[in-house]
């Protein structure tokens, strides 16, 4: 398997699964190590994190320049890009010392902060740099508010403007085609903090770029590959690059990091008339074929209506506490899915009868789904598994999603608030009581859906002093209905209590899959009950002012998250692959050999070598014409002259006979997500759900 680490060495965010970056002059770097843990939210392409008092730094002062014995001058400078301060100072601690105070902008304005710092105070490497920010008294028993929200913090050696890392980008032309790189001068160091799968190898392609035309030949160029652990001996590696002339390929074997975090770097040492230009950089790591496991005796599945996965990885938001989540992220596997379109109710349709929207049709809860349509529930009732279904929205009963289902667990039936936390709970105990029989557990959470009504012990938890006017779950509906409109502006404020809502309102699902997982534990079926959480969408708060609806170019609608523990899983393991909302009703059917038909186009999970067969692969045939790889066919586009559409050719014989128009019936090839992978830029590029159509 390959893991391109191209786009994570790009994010200049505030981030610990993200680069730390030394600009070399003016920068240096700043590893944070004691910062609030992020709301991994995104405005107009910036991250940023909420800080609650303080914001710890430790800087390092890089070695460089001249070489190893002539450090680099100490920064002079620190800056930081603030927003939304409720705090009017800030003090700069060096080694416990008090240095400098810097007042913040006023009336929540977004602005950047830089404060000078004498250069006599790093005297060793790391230096410990603490940000403190002032905050109000707080009463016994209350939770202490975000004093501001800081997107990036550089320690510079002049007060001149940061370069942000997505700026380095461009394309190398090195003795071939152009590729696309990270190119930087001595002394930039570019880094990032990666968890290693087993038997990983750290691969990068090198070159140096210099002026030419000159009379002598340049000095070579220094780069240094550096991987560290705390508490290890760093794993370091130097290359001698010639400027201007092939790519040098290099490597370092990181096995013995297997499972752990440990901090990649990459660093143009020396050179000053050359810069870097690091392509491809990637993990590759054997594909590790889990055990075929028994089937399980119960499978259960939870849909989380509007579930966004910036709340659960690169961390687990600090607002889920009950544990559910949390035991789901380290003892099975998760991974990032996409989402089968920007309508709420075809998005759970897809979710729960595994059906692709292209297919099921089905867009408002006045639409009906067909009869005759395969569906998650049926297919497994039609086999003579015993399936229940468990669902808080009162619609999805009825919908045609849910036939096959013996045993329904609705609202309707069930005095008092009805959360997720209650319809997991009844889960739990039809569990217990069918512990020999082969059953499936169907539960559709509002969780994250509109409107957003926790109840007031989640609220209180999070927030046990709203401001005065506070935005009520009440009011979420009329934002939810004014998004169909368009723009919602909201005062920061009342985005962040949009905020708190949704959290409050995933904390019943976090605690009732706690008491989920419990329950099975207690009743000794770890091993034979598998547990799927997947999502139907993402939702909008607030940002690029939409709520609840948005258009499929917006993130927060776009992916959703799916997690899954039982026999066979691997613990810990974050899915790189093109996963989509289906395939988790495709998993179910897998745990029970049950074959996914044809028309849900998802895959299993737990065969994750079958995931792979949605990959487009890009490729030519012997006249130079480029088309796509389907399998053993290849479609190359058709001039407009013979009729246009896809010609459908053998890979063994791309110059051979036309295999669509010796066909009466038209081809359709379709997938849940379509992958394109280009050599050329290293990575893949995955699209929403597609159909392609070859006459």
């Amino acid at each position: 398997m390959v893991l391109d680490l191209l786009e994570s060495f790009t994010r200049a965010s505030i981030d610990t699964d993200g680069p730390v970056v030394d600009l070399g002059e003016p920068q240096a770097a700043a590893f944070i190590y004691g910062a609030a843990p992020l709301r991994n939210e995104t405005l107009q392409g910036d991250s940023w994190a909420d800080i609650s008092a303080r914001l710890s730094l430790r800087v390092p002062i890089d070695q460089g320049g001249g070489g190893d014995d002539d450090p680099l001058d100490p920064p002079g400078f620190i800056r930081f890009r603030v927003r939304r301060a409720n705090s009017r100072s800030v003090a700069v601690i060096v080694d416990g010392l008090l240095v400098r105070t810097a007042a913040l902008p006023a009336n929540n304005a977004a602005g950047v902060v830089s404060v000078a710092i004498p250069r006599d105070r790093f005297t060793r490497t790391p230096t410990e740099v603490e940000l403190r920010f002032s905050t109000s008294r707080l009463k016994p028993g209350m939770t202490p508010r975000a004093a501001l929200e800081v997107d990036w913090v550089h320690l510079a050696r002049t007060d001149a403007s940061p370069t942000v890392v997505a700026g380095l980008l461009s394309d190398v032309s090195l003795a071939g085609p152009p590729r696309r790189a990270l190119t930087f001068h001595p002394p930039t160091a570019l880094g990032l903090t990666r968890v290693l799968p087993p038997g990983a190898t750290f691969r990068l392609a090198l070159g140096a770029e210099c002026p030419r035309g000159s009379s002598r030949p340049p000095p070579p160029l220094i780069a240094r590959v550096r991987v560290e652990l705390d508490g290890e001996a760093p794993l370091e590696r130097r290359f001698e690059i010639a400027p201007n002339r092939a790519w040098t390929e290099g490597s370092l074997d990181l096995s013995r990091f297997a499972g752990r975090p440990a901090r990649i770097t990459v660093q143009a040492v020396e050179g000053a008339e050359a810069r870097l230009a690091v392509a491809s950089p990637r993990l590759e790591f054997p594909r590790t074929a889990a055990p075929r496991a028994a089937a399980p005796a119960h499978v259960v599945m939870v849909v989380v209506r509007g579930l966004r996965a910036d709340r659960l990885w690169p961390q687990l938001s600090p607002r889920l506490t009950h544990g559910g989540f949390a035991r789901l992220l380290r003892e099975g596997s998760h991974a990032t899915v996409t989402s089968p379109g920007p309508r709420p109710w075809s998005a759970v349709m897809s979710a729960t009868s595994g059906l692709p929207v292209d297919v099921h049709r089905v867009f408002e809860p006045t639409d009906l789904l067909s009869d005759e349509a395969p569906t998650l529930t049926s297919e497994l009732a039609a086999r003579g598994v015993a399936v229940a279904c468990f669902s808080e929205d009162p619609l999805w009963f009825g919908s045609g999603a849910d036939r096959g289902c013996a045993t329904r667990w609705s609202c309707a039936d069930h005095p008092g608030p009805c959360r997720a936390d209650v319809s997991l709970s009844a889960v739990a105990d039809e569990l217990t009581r069918s512990r020999s029989t082969q059953r499936f557990s169907l539960v559709v959470s509002r969780g994250g859906a509109f409107p957003l009504d926790p109840s007031t012990e989640h609220i209180t938890a999070i927030d046990p002093a709203p401001y005065e006017g506070t935005l009520t779950p009440a009011q979420t509906v009329a934002l939810a209905e004014r998004g169909h409109r368009g723009d919602v502006r909201l005062d920061p404020r009342d985005q962040e209590r949009l905020n708190l809502l949704y959290d409050a309102s995933l904390r019943s699902v976090d605690e009732g899959l706690a008491q989920l997982l419990e329950r099975i534990d207690e009743a000794h079926l770890t091993d034979r009950v598998m547990v799927v959480v997947v999502g139907d969408r993402g939702v909008p708060l607030g940002e690029q002012r939409s709520v609840w609806e948005g258009p499929m170019s917006q993130r927060e609608v776009n992916t959703t998250a799916m997690l899954w523990r039982g026999p066979g899983v691997p613990a810990g393991a974050l899915l790189g692959e093109a996963l989509g909302v289906v395939d988790g009703a495709a998993t179910a059917l897998a745990a029970f050999d049950i074959e996914t038909p044809a028309e849900m186009e998802g895959r299993s999970v737990r065969d994750v070598d079958s995931l792979h067969h949605r990959a487009l692969t890009v490729e030519g045939d012997a006249r130079g014409g480029l088309g796509l790889r389907f399998g053993a066919l290849l479609a190359l586009p058709r001039p407009m002259s013979l009729g246009g559409g896809l010609s459908l050719r053998s890979v063994d014989d791309p110059d051979g006979e036309d295999l669509a128009s010796s066909r009466p019936i038209a081809r359709a090839l379709a997938w849940q997500s379509l992958a394109l992978s280009s050599p050329a830029a290293g990575r893949r590029v995955f699209r929403a759900p597609t159909r392609v159509i070859a006459p």
